[in-house]
């Protein structure tokens, strides 16, 4: 080990870290650049995440200016569909103020109450 110089070291490291994360990782792609395979099929791989990754992040990013210019984004679907395929629509309202954590809290509402029957009780 002397002899080998300290860079070398950290990028076999590296190297067998990044191998090691592609082997277990669930993103899909990742396996094919970590093995032990042709630089041509590394460098598809490896082009095919980036143009997949680029697309979703621009995806994401008009998402965003949308619902930044309006919070309400509303979508319609473009097929016929009949009517009593249709659920009723379920309403969320998510209001601007803030909530109180303690006045939801209910396993301390419950244990609370709990405490205030078992006191009378006895």
């Amino acid at each position: 080990m002397a002899d080998i110089p300290h860079k070398k070291i950290r990028f076999l490291n590296a190297r067998n870290y990044f191998r090691e994360y592609c082997d277990y990782t669930g993103i899909h792609g990742f396996k094919f650049i970590g093995e032990r395979r042709t630089l041509v099929e590394k460098v598809s791989w490896t082009i095919v995440f980036c143009m997949s990754l680029i697309t979703c992040i621009a995806v994401v990013n008009e998402v965003f200016k949308k619902w930044q210019k309006s919070p309400i984004i509303v979508n319609f679907a473009s097929h016929q569909t009949n009517i009593f395929d249709i659920t009723f629509p379920a309403v969320t309202i998510c209001p601007e103020t803030k909530v109180l954590s303690n006045r939801f809290n209910y396993s301390f509402n419950i244990r609370k109450s709990l405490n205030e029957t078992m006191s009378e009780a006895e």
